[in-house]
């Protein structure tokens, strides 16, 4: 249904009709639904939270995120907040923005036919098997370059399912989009989609950020020039022989990184200096921190499987996991992973679990990731792009990420170059602090 119209025109009605006519069912409805998805993404994040053997805070405890709170919360921001929750065949989506407009729609769909939808899209630019020459290998199993166990799906059929009806209409004059994704669809790179009507894609109209949960979200972060801050810069540790993964070396990534080092007063490690005991002595300190190295996602055990590669002689000190990250605690304003599916792994009704979501619990403000194999010439462009705009020029991390990705995609059209990566929580609203 559509119901683009601001929200407190909605309560009169609702309380005008006496909760007895079909519209009124639906505006109930709508809020109800909001609600108990809220309620569930609370419990997964207290999950999350103690898994590291902590408790909510003070304010997190008290704090009840609803549909009127989070309204509230938003007031006065210029954005959109997009809020996604799949449960019994149906999407529901809620696009809230701050002057109080609000929309939901319904989109009947199952859990088995969403994910094809995305895995067809994905394959449909070319994103599933991009690359693989350079990203890690099963060892053992040979990989073919082949998407042909996936139908593609354009970017108008995908656009249409997750921006039906109003929805489009009030991402139609957002300067920036927040998201909260539901199960896969955070694996979505949204800024290579399009407004179903106008046809616009997003990145030429917007900035965009997923927020791992309406709960797990910091206030938007200051600016900081190149002077002020310290850096860790990771690139091209000596790779292990991994007993699961072949790990090949990438020369392209240390010059990334020793080019991103140069920006900064950094510490820069590279090769066999980049082991864990050197990261782990460093990294609780640094407000940038920057990985340019081989990432790892697990869909069955995000937290233990899923890892950044760094310098060691066995799996325990080559591997940085998801669980051992989240365990830190980060002073980081920004941290960029710039390596293969950082924004992957275990997918729940609250999003995604792995490497992102762990530099979030440990404390990283901001945090951009990758959605597939990326080409690592072309990152390595991205990713300079990306810090200049970012330090000293006033801009936060989504907007940096996208004036970045839309002067690549005048060199390189397809969305496989200049759309796989994502700001984790750039710009948020939503929060207990």
């Amino acid at each position: 249904m559509k119901l683009g119209i601001r929200l407190a025109v909605f309560v009169l009605l609702a309380q005008y009709y006496c909760g007895i006519s079909a519209f009124a069912d639906e505006f109930n409805d709508s809020v109800k639904g909001f609600n108990d998805a809220a309620s569930m993404h609370r419990g997964e994040y207290e999950v999350l939270i103690n898994s590291r053997g902590l408790a909510l805070g003070a304010d997190e405890r008290n704090l009840i995120l609803n549909l009127e709170v989070v309204i509230d919360r938003l007031a006065g921001w210029d954005g959109t907040l997009l809020f996604y929750h799949h449960a019994d065949s149906i999407l529901k989506i809620w696009a809230i923005t701050g002057d109080g407009s609000f929309a939901w729609e319904k989109v009947e769909i199952s859990e088995e036919n969403l994910k094809k939808l995305i895995d067809g899209y994905r394959n449909g630019i070319g994103s599933l098997w991009g690359q693989i020459e350079r990203a890690p290998k099963p060892r053992g199993i040979k990989r073919i370059k082949d998407g042909s166990d996936y139908q593609s799906v354009s970017r108008a059929k995908i656009s249409q399912v997750l921006f039906p009806g109003d929805i489009e209409v009030l991402l139609e004059t957002s300067s920036s989009i927040m998201i909260v994704p539901s199960l896969s669809i955070g694996s979505v790179p949204f800024s290579s989609l399009e407004l179903p009507h106008s046809k616009r894609i997003l990145s030429d109209i917007t900035s965009v950020t997923v927020l791992p949960s309406l709960y797990d979200t910091n206030l938007s972060v200051p600016m900081y020039g190149s002077d002020d801050i310290e850096a860790l810069v990771i690139g091209n540790p000596k790779f292990s022989d991994d007993p699961d993964w072949v790990l090949p070396q990438l020369p392209g990534a240390e010059k990334e990184a020793r080019l991103i080092s140069e920006m900064f007063n950094s510490t820069l490690l590279v090769g066999a200096e980049a082991t864990k005991d050197n990261i782990i002595s460093r990294i609780e300190t640094a407000k940038i921190i920057y990985f340019a190295t081989h990432g790892v996602a697990s869909a069955i055990n995000p937290l233990d499987e899923s890892f950044l590669a760094v310098s060691g002689t066995n799996k325990r000190q080559a591997r940085l996991t998801a669980r051992e990250i989240q365990n830190m605690n980060l002073d980081a304003e920004l941290v960029v992973l710039s390596a293969c599916q950082t924004g992957l792994g275990g997918t729940e009704d609250a999003g995604i679990v792995g490497l992102a979501r762990a530099f979030k619990i440990a404390g990283a403000k901001q945090v951009v990731v990758s959605l597939w194999n990326v080409d690592d010439s072309v990152t390595a462009e991205l990713m300079l792009e990306f810090m200049n705009k970012f330090i000293g020029n006033g801009f936060d991390a989504a907007q940096s990420l996208r004036l970045s990705m839309n002067k690549i995609k005048e060199l390189y059209p397809s969305p496989a170059y200049w759309a796989p990566f994502v700001v984790i929580n750039g710009k948020g609203f939503i929060s207990s602090n």
